[in-house]
């Protein structure tokens, strides 16, 4: 459980081989490239490479097709090597592909859009035993199919002696649908079309593909549209978003594209000088040794590798490597950013106190089991980080209900264990009774004080293993605010538990309040004391404030304080949570019956889903601004090797 330790590299070969040397990095998938300009600084002899990469093109391309067919690219390991020819060649199989079923899916949508209008027409020509054909290839009559209004309609009386007749097909209370039949001659048809224009007649074009009767063409129209609409289906279904039928086939290619993409990017970190290359990363120290047999093929391309430090101008990056059941509290740190590489992890710290204090503030035997079942589920669909999480916080929040006597508020529920099976005259802890309450705040703001010294205590260590030393004795996170805020807990803790009154010595007072504080108020000029001249040439002691120094000591008192009383609010959501499923359970009891079953679900769901919510960002609050804040700074890199993840 710790930062993954490194290696630096350092790669120098013909400039020939190049393409293999990247390859090779690419392939180990270890190697993580770092500008090697920063190391050649301002030697005029080496110079970046200036090639543009040739796969971006094709990487825009197939992003374009991706979005047209609503497929999320996805990386696809194990896919076979093949040519930049060869993609090219695939890529515009599937475009054409994809085009063809596009223009096919339009054809089908217009042409369905054509029989249902037909069909829509022919309905109103009921029962006319007339072949469609003939009907309208009449050469001595000119025909109409259309509608008017009934109103309109009416009014054709008065045009009984024009040259025109109209037969009324189909009828009902807003139309009348029939066939306007006139003589096919110049004057009278230019007649007729004046009073159907005035009569606002709607022409209804009937297709002339349509043969046989009305009810003939009905029947073959069905069977069209029949067949259309399963057409359509499967068309749409190949091009629906996030359909398979095109995205294997893209994320394989963009597999391979991407691989050739990344292998050439490499080289942007690279810089040239004659017909030579130079290259420097990093790689997992128990990776080195495959590293280097990796280029043996390669006798003009040299591997150095050496510590991770080795690397002027460089931090190594930031591997974190926890334990499985740890690990995914990884996902808190890099919120608050990633640990440098010769700093602690504080990963396992965090999931121990994390954890512990959600517990604590959600204690619930069958809310806690919820939230680990919702937390199931998340991975089972793919949030696997906030997932994983919140399967460990239910497992706290079950183990502290056990302590509590809770199960969906139910109190007294496991009663049967803590008296049949344990023995026990009550459950442990009765979390509204007033005897506990000071407890339970008691208990709160002490584990908030062990957690805020343990932080201290870190932040001393690793200033001295880092050679700091300034930070591990002068800084108030460093020895003297730790033996100050140790020797305020002994003595308070000795004071509540009728110890010695360690606050009344001489020598303890000197020890651990006045020594330490002095260094604090000393700070500045201690410091320079410590430094060495060259380190700090235009800061001396004179410019030591009494009054600023003051100031900060007491910005420093007051810190402490406020950073552990924060830590009432962990006892105080174990008194919200408890009086929150108390106040539910009343309510149940008022409704009784089928509704106070109701109440119960909905009250364990709003307590569930706003309480659990509140204390998770509670506890991260707790970690980020009164834990951090004494022992971790953040500022690394996160370590990201180029090529196929291992």
């Amino acid at each position: 459980m710790s930062i993954v330790k490194m290696k630096s590299v350092i790669l120098f070969g013909a400039l020939e081989d190049v393409e293999q040397a990247v390859t090779i990095c690419f392939r180990q998938g270890c190697f993580h490239p770092e500008d090697t300009a920063v190391i050649t600084g301002n030697d005029r002899h080496f110079a970046r490479f200036a090639e543009s990469n040739p796969y971006q093109g094709i990487l825009s391309r197939m992003t374009a097709m991706a979005i047209r067919v609503g497929h999320e690219l996805q990386r696809v390991e194990g896919s076979a090597q093949i040519s930049l020819e060869a993609v090219e060649e695939m890529l515009v199989k599937l475009e054409h592909e994809i085009e063809f079923d596009e223009q096919l899916a339009l054809d089908l949508q217009s042409r369905i859009a054509f029989c249902e209008n037909a069909l829509d027409r022919l309905e109103h020509m009921g029962s006319l035993e007339i072949d469609l054909e003939e009907l309208f290839a009449s050469r001595f009559l000119h025909l109409r199919f259309g509608r008017f209004t009934q109103s309109n309609y009416r009014k054709l009386s008065f045009y009984e002696h024009k040259p025109f007749i109209f037969a009324v097909l189909d009828s009902d209370g807003a139309y009348a649908w029939g066939l306007c039949l006139s003589v096919n001659e110049p004057h009278a048809l230019d007649e007729t079309d004046a009073i159907l224009s005035t009569l606002s007649f709607e022409r209804l074009w009937v297709s002339g593909d349509l043969q046989g009767t009305p009810q003939e063409a009905i029947q073959a129209l069905e069977r069209e549209l029949s067949n259309l609409r399963s057409r359509q289906e499967v068309v749409q279904q190949r091009i629906a978003p996030g359909s398979p039928s095109y995205g294997q086939g893209l994320d394989d290619i963009y597999s391979q594209v991407l691989s050739l993409y990344e292998t050439f990017e490499l080289r942007r970190y690279m810089v040239v000088s004659n017909d030579d290359f130079l290259a420097v990363g990093f790689i997992p120290s128990d990776m080195a040794g495959s590293f280097a047999e990796a280029f043996a093929c390669l006798p003009r391309v040299s591997v150095e590798i050496g510590d991770a430090a080795s690397l002027n101008n460089i931090s190594p990056p930031t591997k974190l490597q926890n334990h499985p059941f740890i690990a995914p509290m990884e996902f808190f740190v890099r919120l608050y950013g990633l640990p440098k590489y010769e700093d602690p992890d504080p990963t396992p710290f965090l999931a121990v106190s994390y954890l512990l204090l959600f517990g604590i503030m959600f204690g619930d035997v069958g809310q806690g089991l919820a939230i680990s079942l919702v937390g199931w589920l998340m991975i089972r669909r793919g949030m696997a980080s906030l997932g994983a999480v919140l399967t460990r916080l239910g497992i706290f929040s079950t183990a502290f209900g056990f302590l509590y006597g809770s199960v969906f508020g139910f109190e007294n529920a496991l009663d049967f264990i803590y008296k049949g099976v344990l023995g026990l005259p009550e459950k442990p802890l009765e979390v509204l009774n007033p005897g506990s309450i000071n407890q339970i705040l008691l208990v709160a703001i002490s584990l908030g004080a062990l957690l805020l010294l343990t932080a201290m205590i870190m932040h001393t260590v690793t200033s001295l293993l880092r050679h700091k030393y300034a930070e591990a004795f002068l800084h108030k996170n460093g020895l003297p605010g730790l033996v100050f805020y140790a020797g305020v807990l002994l003595a308070a803790t000795s004071l509540l538990l009728g110890g010695p009154t360690l606050h009344t010595n001489s020598l303890y007072i000197m020890v651990c309040f006045v020594l330490p504080l002095l260094v604090l108020f000393l700070r500045e000029p201690l410091h320079h004391r410590l430094l060495k001249a060259h380190e700090h040439p235009t800061k001396t002691a004179a410019h030591f404030s009494p009054v600023e120094g003051f100031f900060e000591l007491f910005e420093v008192l007051m810190g402490f304080a406020s950073n552990t009383i924060s830590f009432l609010r962990v006892g105080g959501f174990v008194l919200s949570h408890a009086g929150m499923m108390t106040v539910v359970m009343i309510l149940a009891n008022l409704t009784g019956g089928l509704w106070g079953i109701l109440v119960v679900i909905i009250g364990n769901i709003f307590v569930l889903t706003l309480e659990g919510m509140i204390c998770g960002i509670q506890v991260l609050r707790l970690q980020f601004y009164e834990i951090f804040s004494h022992f971790f700074d953040g500022g690394g890199r996160p370590f990201q090797p180029v090529g196929l993840k291992r």
